[in-house]
Parts: structure tokens; sequence; C-alpha cells
């Protein structure tokens, strides 16, 4: 294997050139060297800002997912009907969450909470910036 290092190539293509144990322990480095994630993470979906809405719809009854669709387009939705589908599919096995699912934190969504006036949050908007203020304070102690 040092032969093939001592040409212009790097460490981790020499190893692919030669099958030996290092080639597998090279295979699992990035470009820097670095070890690769074991977990692939997962990547934001167009629908995720949209399901606490399709949550609220579907306990008031509105099942027809593209009606759903349109009412999200409305709302800035970009994906198709095919991907609410799949978001519902659940709700039609009869796996119906009980309470709404939490929205995901970001900077924008906390900054928007903490911007609007009180009256202006939906409850559950209120209950996740008062679960956050109390985890501050927990955190301050």
């Amino acid at each position: 294997m040092s032969e093939a290092y001592r040409g212009r190539r790097s460490g981790r293509s020499a190893a692919f050139r030669i099958s030996s144990p290092a080639a597998s322990a090279l295979a699992e480095l990035d470009v820097r060297g670095r070890p690769r994630p074991l977990v692939a993470r997962a990547r934001p979906s167009l629908i995720d800002e949209y399901r606490l809405y399709l949550h609220h719809r579907w306990m008031e009854r509105c099942t027809n997912a593209s009606a759903l669709t349109r009412e999200i387009e409305k709302l800035g939705y970009r994906g198709d009907v095919n991907t609410v589908r799949r978001r519902l599919r659940p709700y039609r096995t009869g796996v119906i969450p009980r309470d709404a699912p939490v929205p995901q934190l970001t900077v924008y969504r906390v900054t928007d909470w903490i911007m609007r006036r009180p009256e202006q949050l939906t409850d559950i908007e209120r209950k996740c910036l008062d679960d956050l203020c109390e985890r501050g304070r927990e955190e301050l102690q």
C-alpha cells in the first residue's frame, strides 16, 4: 500500500485501488478525513410547515387530500398532492395522534412567536413558547 501512497494519489483513492482492510476503513471517511455519519439525516420536507394545519383540518373531518392540498397551496405550499396523501396515510389507517404535532423549532418561528402579540398566537404556539421559556429558565438555574 505504501507504493500507492508514494504517487500523487490521495490515500483514499489508493485504498480503493487496493483491496485491503485499510480500504474499507478509508471508505468510511469523508473527503476531509472525518468519519461519515452512520445515520442519514432526515431532510426537511416541503410539507413540514403545514403538518399542524393538516392535523387540525383532519380533526375537523376534512379528509380529502386534494381539497387540503388546494388549501395549503393558498398558504404557500409548493409540493404536490401525493406528498399530502403520504402525510395523511397514517390518519387513514386509524393511527391519528391525539395531540397536534409540535411544530419544528426554527429561529424564524420562535422569533415570530416572540414578536407577535400574545392574543394573536394559537394555543399550540402559546404552549410551545411557554415550554421553551420554561426550558430556558431551567437551564439558567
